[in-house]
């Protein structure tokens, strides 16, 4: 049987703190399944984990404030991802192509959601994004299994195609008043889809709202 690696990180090199996983640092590690980092991690770069496709499960510590583009992309056993309050932006393809990846939830501190970051996760339920201000063209395109999504009132601005293709995208709730929306943001979804939003909010007005054959006051969070 082909043995599971586990890589623990010092946190001093030759007397300085250890604080960036660099980029490529472990791509496609094929026996990768659990990754130990050193409290002084402040970034995680480009491509740092990209096709490492044995690692099930991730804890993002407060103290890294960046995930770099295609960071954990491709890592198709990805199952759940913790990211603690403190990281401030996800990259680009962050975790494109997780395919087990089932829900996310945003801490507050992170204010921008990357290009294609999430796409193409194809069991992936329902997000949650605490502080998010700008969510990426595509970020959550492809994913299937959509069926809710909870935006802050932080939320300034949607890019293209952000929801493309989420036949299942039912339910989306808005904290605060519609934001921004480039094109296409949610298209292919159910003309039967709810939008959600506090009572006497009359922002979500024309456009691609209209898709949305109901909207409520905001009852339920998740």
């Amino acid at each position: 049987n082909e043995k599971k690696a586990n890589v623990s990180s010092a946190s001093r090199i030759a007397g300085k703190p250890f604080t960036v996983i660099g980029s490529y640092a472990f791509s496609r590690i094929g026996r990768l399944q659990n990754v130990y980092r050193p409290l002084t991690v402040k970034a995680i770069e480009d491509h740092a984990f990209y096709e490492s496709d044995r690692i099930t499960f991730i804890t993002i510590p407060s103290n890294v404030s960046v995930i770099g583009d295609y960071a954990f992309a491709g890592c198709g056993r990805l199952e759940w991802v913790s990211i603690l309050n403190g990281t401030q932006s996800i990259g680009n393809y962050a975790f494109s192509s997780c395919g087990r990846l089932g829900s996310i939830k945003l801490p507050r501190s992170v204010r921008t959601v990357g290009d294609y970051a999430f796409s193409g996760c194809g069991r992936l339920e329902s997000a949650s994004m605490k502080g998010v201000a700008t969510i990426g063209a595509g970020a959550f395109s492809a994913c299937n299994r959509l069926e809710k999504v909870h935006f802050p009132k932080t939320l300034t601005n949607i890019g293209d195609r952000a929801f493309w293709g989420d036949v299942r995208l039912m339910k989306v709730y808005f904290d605060g008043n519609a934001p921004e929306l480039g094109s296409n943001v949610f298209s292919l979804i159910e003309n039967n889809a709810k939008l959600y939003h506090k009572a006497g909010n009359k922002t979500f007005q024309g456009g691609e709202w209209e898709r949305f054959q109901e909207k409520t006051f905001l009852i339920c969070l998740f």
